[in-house]
């Protein structure tokens, strides 16, 4: 089911619909771990582009059978999710809403909801939901921790997936000081997790930024205060 999901939905289209605008080219994000701009990034989910019809295919080797309004039924049950955003925000209904459009062409109903921040936490920590949507804010993998977020009973694994070689490799990950070790390391958790499928990475929010050409000295920092070193500017004159 969660890989009929994935091929289920063009991530592709998506990340061209709510960032094209920028220039950038931008395209899915293909590593649960690791961000795209990190040394070691591999596009280990590269292989999950838009097939509908496989989509379709392992619906039915799954025993669901297409019903006569185009969804289809899987154990008597008419195959309709409900997908949880954490806020109406632009980007989450605009991403709900091409979601629901490529599922739909493929026999699965989406229902949006939109919870609000405690009402999405408390969510998360019930599973009370068919599919979540959200963000993960911070350095990713390579800032550590990451076990919690994959490991077996870490606090902040709300999927509830357990993989006992993927924690391993986290854990392990944690005590790696050497970085080309730890992308190995790393890449390979994220290799097996692309195999389970317990998530479906969509997209990095690119940090675009403008800045005259007399400015000097501008750094930008993530999503932190873009004048955070502005003491260190200077003008060209």
């Amino acid at each position: 089911m969660r890989r009929a999901l994935l091929y289920g939905i063009d991530r592709v289209a998506i990340v061209r619909a709510l960032f094209g605008e920028t220039g950038l080219r931008p395209r899915p994000l293909d590593n649960a771990l690791l961000r795209s701009s990190h040394r070691a990034y591999r596009p280990n989910w590269s292989d999950y582009r838009y097939r509908p019809d496989e989509s379709r295919s392992l619906l039915r080797r799954a025993g669901c059978r297409l019903g006569a309004d185009g969804i289809f039924v899987c154990a008597d049950e008419r195959l309709q999710l409900r997908f949880v955003a954490r806020g109406a925000v632009a980007r989450r209904v605009q991403t709900l809403e091409l979601v629901r459009a490529q599922l739909g062409r493929v026999g699965v109903a989406v229902v949006p909801v939109y919870a609000t921040q405690p009402g999405h936490d408390q969510t998360l920590e019930t599973g009370s939901f068919d599919v979540t949507l959200f963000a993960w804010f911070g350095p990713g993998a390579e800032g550590g921790g990451i076990k919690g977020l994959y490991g077996c009973g870490g606090d902040q694994n709300h999927i509830g997936y357990c993989q006992r070689i993927v924690t391993r490799d986290l854990d392990q990950s944690d005590r790696i000081l050497d970085e080309v070790q730890r992308g190995r390391v790393l890449n390979r958790a994220d290799a097996q997790i692309a195999r389970d499928v317990p998530t479906i990475p969509l997209f990095e929010v690119p940090l675009v930024v403008a800045v005259r050409s007399t400015i000097r000295n501008f750094t930008p920092a993530g999503f932190i205060d873009p004048t955070w070193n502005a003491e260190d500017w200077w003008l060209e004159r």
